[in-house]
């Protein structure tokens, strides 16, 4: 069964994760990083941090990752809901 970490964080704690923050940044992997990830030292890659916030505004939890640039993907669809009493 696939849960959400922040729905592990809250069973786990007894909390409410009310927001999650995300950042993207891209980094050159360093020679260990390399190793562990079977890449050439100095190859792209990107860095995916992950912050989990309580009700209270408190950072629960923080997961940095570190993937490849080939082996990332990230994509995102936004779309517009226009009130119902827009058009008129």
């Amino acid at each position: 069964m696939k849960v959400p970490v922040y729905t592990l964080i809250e069973r786990q704690y007894s909390l409410t994760i009310v927001e999650v923050q995300q950042e993207i940044s891209a980094t050159i992997i360093g020679h260990a990083d390399a190793i562990r990830l079977s890449v050439k030292p100095d190859s792209a890659g990107l860095v995916v941090t992950r912050r989990y916030l309580s009700d209270n505004d408190r950072t629960i939890e923080v997961a940095v990752n570190l993937h490849p640039a080939d082996r990332f993907s990230y994509s995102m669809s936004m779309r517009l809901q226009m009130p119902a009493d827009a058009d008129a």
